[in-house]
């Protein structure tokens, strides 16, 4: 790893293994048999994680179908999270501004399907609903108003562009790994607040394929 204090950039390479060797803990469930086609995504583009830019106007999406084909009354909350996805040590008015549960009003029926169903729709975050604190997000639906309910959940990102962040994937240096690894080489300017020697044990690096969060790769060993 490379460092200069200068410009506070750190560099740091290592080795991305198939995706089919790793078992990432699987957040993201589904409790009820009748939901279907539950997505969350960048605004307008269903390939886009789902990421938050604190105080920007670039909303995520979220959509679901509920096959029982009735209406229901379906409400979100979010729960911020540590790396690990595990709840952070926060009451929920730390890190949420305004209201800590809303109700998905958007919704229509099916029409000229085989298969009744109710589609529902939010455009997310609301205005009287907002994240004040940048970190992962479980995205929680549930019905009726009772969080013990759930429905499904879903993982989404909250960031703070106060740091610049570059990546490049190349060819292992070693023959053998050629035709099974692949190179990552992640580049980060860091804010002139944050000290560069310590961010290295506090900067940690998580690879998605396809934006999937299932079979993600955590946890890399860096090469210095």
């Amino acid at each position: 790893m490379k460092i200069h204090t200068a410009v506070k950039r750190f560099y740091f390479l290592f080795l991305l293994f198939s995706f089919t060797q790793n078992h990432a803990q699987v957040i993201e469930k589904i409790y009820k048999p009748y939901i279907a086609t539950a997505q969350l995504y960048g605004f307008g583009n269903q390939q886009q994680l789902p990421i938050y830019t604190l105080n920007s106007k670039e909303p995520i999406q979220l959509e679901f179908d509920d096959l029982e084909g009735s209406l229901k009354s379906y409400y979100y909350t979010y729960v911020l999270c540590d790396y690990n996805w595990q709840p952070a040590n926060l009451s929920t008015f730390d890190y949420i501004k305004g209201f800590t549960q809303n109700r998905i009003t958007n919704y229509r029926y099916s029409s000229y399907a085989l298969t009744r169903y109710t589609h529902y729709e939010a455009i997310l975050p609301d205005a009287n609903s907002l994240p004040v604190k940048s970190g992962n997000y479980l995205l929680k639906i549930f019905l009726n108003g009772d969080t013990s309910n759930l429905v499904f959940t879903k993982q989404m990102l909250v960031v703070d562009a106060n740091s610049v962040v570059s990546a490049q994937v190349v060819q292992p240096l070693a023959p053998q790994y050629f035709k099974t690894h692949q190179r990552l080489d992640l580049s980060v300017l860091l804010p002139k607040d944050m000290n560069a020697f310590s961010a290295i044990q506090q900067v940690k690096a998580v690879i998605l394929q396809n934006n999937r969060w299932d079979n993600a790769q955590r946890d890399v060993v860096a090469s210095f």
